[in-house]
């Protein structure tokens, strides 16, 4: 016979207990009572039982396969884990493997080949690693690949506190999850796991589409890039981006968001000023040509002032496009920055585009400059001679 389970045979022992004679009475009685107890238990399932008791036919099984199921959706995600608390990150265990381990217990381990480190959300693979335990130091060289909740790095050297995550990854190529951007630097210097300076560096949103002589639609490149992941926003040091295969002229600074979070006007979000709670315009060509409609513009057409360089053409075929979308005729006139400019002073315009540049939109007081009546030109910047009580 097979049995489930490990059995020993253990042979059964008997013993001998003297009962007292009320004691065998009253086991007596109880056996009395059992046997009356089991007679009513019988007639009770031998008569019909109330219908709200009744057996209901089962239900057929649900047939997973038929095409009357929805299948289950699972969504892919490069992300490890959800952001897990500073207690409990301090006692998480680390694990390392490969093909060869060599070290000294609480001091050091060596890994050649496939050598991998796994620690909660992050995971640093290589050709070879050596990890100092008291110091919590991994170093790294060969194919490395570090996935820290979702953000890759991959390059050939690299240096890394674990937990802190303090160090430095040499000639890395990155891509964020957030927002799915992707490039490429020298070097990249972590502080924290929500701060990094990615030097000499390029950015870019586009994916890439099929074919050899595929090329993003816009690129940035910095001598510099700041990730603050803590206020989601990153700052570009000496930046020039190519759109469409036009290059502009050098800024010395420019921030963007690293989500899909809209600026919410002139101040960045690392300024000690910035409000993230303020009302925003959402993306919306329906509900703008139902405004123009109840307000009565009919086949409007508007003229645009901007400087002659290549990238301020192609930006204005953008707006072109965008306000033709809700009915707008736009005109686009070009001029020598000069005789732009002092249209703009003059306030000889119905629309026209200049850019912000430096640190300029790093001091609130940008925003009296800027919207306060007092400030028209020649006094200040409020080149769109805006006036409001209730601003100024």
């Amino acid at each position: 016979m097979k049995l489930k389970a490990p059995w020993l045979p253990v042979r059964p022992r008997f013993r001998a207990v003297r009962v007292k004679p009320l004691t065998l009475l009253l086991g007596m009685a109880g056996l009395c009572t059992c046997a009356l107890a089991q007679k009513q238990v019988q007639a009770l399932e031998q008569a019909p039982a109330p219908e709200q008791f009744q057996k209901q036919p089962q239900e057929k099984p649900l047939d997973m396969s038929s095409p009357e199921v929805p299948p289950v959706k699972l969504k892919n995600s490069r992300l490890l884990l959800e952001s897990l608390p500073g207690e409990v990150r301090s006692v998480l265990p680390t694990f390392l493997s490969g093909d060869l381990v060599t070290g000294r217990p609480e001091l050091d381990t060596t890994i050649d080949g496939h050598a991998e480190l796994r620690r909660a959300d992050t995971i640093i693979r290589a050709d070879r690693m050596d990890y100092y335990q008291p110091g919590d130091l991994a170093k790294a060289r060969g194919n490395v690949h570090l996935n820290r909740r979702g953000n890759v790095y991959e390059g050939e050297a690299l240096e890394l506190k674990v937990e802190s995550f303090e160090g430095f990854f040499n000639q890395p190529r990155y891509r964020f999850l957030k927002n799915g951007a992707y490039g490429e630097a020298s070097r990249a210097d972590f502080f924290d796991s929500q701060h990094a300076i990615i030097q000499n560096a390029t950015y870019s949103t586009c994916q890439r589409r099929p074919g050899p002589s595929w090329m993003p639609d816009w690129i940035l490149r910095a001598t510099s890039l700041d990730i603050d992941e803590e206020n989601d926003v990153g700052v570009a040091k000496n930046a020039v981006m190519t759109f469409k295969g036009v290059t502009t002229p050098a800024l010395p600074s420019v921030s963007f968001p690293l989500g899909e979070k809209r600026k919410s006007g002139l101040l960045p979000p690392v300024s000690w000023a910035f409000e993230p709670k303020v009302f925003t315009f959402s993306y919306d060509p329906e509900k703008a040509r139902s405004l123009l409609a109840e307000g009565g513009y009919h086949d409007l057409h508007l003229s645009l002032k901007m400087s002659n360089n290549e990238f301020n053409r192609l930006q204005a075929s953008v707006i072109q496009q965008n306000l033709r979308a809700v009915g707008i005729t736009l005109d686009v006139r070009t001029y020598e920055f000069a005789t732009l400019y002092a249209d703009v002073l003059k306030g000889n315009f119905q629309l026209y585009t200049l850019q912000w540049v430096g640190g300029s939109v790093a001091d609130p007081d940008i925003l009296r400059r800027v919207f306060h009546s007092s400030q028209v030109p020649p006094s200040g910047f409020n080149r769109g001679f805006f006036s409001d009580p209730r601003a100024d």
